[in-house]
């Protein structure tokens, strides 16, 4: 079941934005991606890696809301979970699959929406800083 709607994601669902979003009491949106490469290179990682074990606990998550102009009233939501050995994680619920993202996706540390514009999205595996 999972592979079938990895694969509907990619390929069926054209995501073209990501909502970053925190959730507390209520879901908050913190930030926008609409760059269409780096939209790509997310689904295309999340689509092309195996799913792993991940550590059962993480120090924060973010939801990643994909939208797409072609089902303009619905959300593809997979969660971006950090664990305490500081690795990031995405999360598919609806396949309960755990794919590594090879570095933090998000950096907070600066607590600023432009530090998580400029440092959001990374090549997949480069080095932290």
């Amino acid at each position: 079941v999972g592979g079938k709607k990895v694969k509907v994601f990619k390929t069926e669902f054209g995501a073209d934005t990501i909502l970053i979003c925190v959730e507390d009491v209520i879901t908050m949106h913190m930030g926008t991606v609409d760059n269409a490469a780096v939209v790509n290179r997310i689904v295309e990682h999340i689509s092309s890696t195996e799913p792993q074990d991940m550590p059962a606990d993480g120090v924060n998550s973010y939801h990643l809301k994909f939208k797409s102009e072609k089902y303009p009233d619905l959300y593809y939501d997979i969660l971006y979970i950090i664990t305490p050995d500081a690795k990031g994680w995405y999360y598919d619920r609806s396949t309960k699959s755990a794919y590594p993202a090879g570095v933090h996706l998000l950096d907070f540390q600066g607590n600023a929406l432009q530090n998580l514009r400029l440092l959001a999205f990374r090549e997949v595996g480069e080095p932290q800083q």
